[in-house]
């Protein structure tokens, strides 16, 4: 799933007490973060994407693309030697498959 700070959470007035919890582990150890389905808009890309996002405090980044809602429909193509960067729907979501 895709983790966010929390931060991003207060700047779009997100109501956590309103959002499900859930358990969060990673490498400084464990902690509990809140869920809320977000709409998403990528550069160069139409449509927008609305994809779960999992919303903690004390994370070291602001965000970090997960598989499920993301990876899981869209290809990514990141060639930083060529300057290269491109989203595009991975086929099998292009055509209905999954």
């Amino acid at each position: 799933m895709t983790l966010a700070h929390s931060d991003i959470a207060n700047i779009l007035e997100i109501d956590r007490a309103a959002c499900p919890k859930r358990p969060v582990t990673g490498i400084s150890g464990e902690t509990e973060g809140f869920v809320k389905e977000v709409n998403l808009s990528v550069k160069h890309l139409r449509e927008v994407i609305t994809i779960p996002v999992l919303f903690v405090d004390n994370l070291r980044t602001a965000l970090l693309l997960g598989h499920e809602g993301f990876f899981e429909s869209y290809r990514v193509k990141f060639q930083a030697d060529q300057n290269v960067f491109e989203v595009s729907r991975s086929p099998s979501e292009q055509y209905g498959k999954r």
